[in-house]
């Protein structure tokens, strides 16, 4: 938390294995909140079935505040 008691949450797509940015996306920042709701699309353009079965997204929530905390969803 900021010194005020609020955050900066944002949330980072990352398809893998692949370390390219086409498989890396990521949401709005939405300012000054505890409690983030994001209403965003993101879309991963020339996905095929085959990389469907075999990729694993991963999206680790990052809370960026006076003092760093990052928490991590897999």
């Amino acid at each position: 938390m900021d010194h005020n008691g609020l955050s900066d949450p944002y949330v980072k797509l990352h398809l893998l294995p692949g370390a390219s940015k086409a498989n890396k996306l990521r949401t709005k920042t939405l300012r000054n909140t505890l409690n983030p709701v994001w209403s965003e699309t993101l879309t991963y353009y020339g996905i095929t079935d085959e990389d469907m079965v075999r990729k694993t997204l991963r999206y680790p929530i990052r809370i960026y505040t006076f003092i760093t905390f990052i928490c991590q969803g897999y």
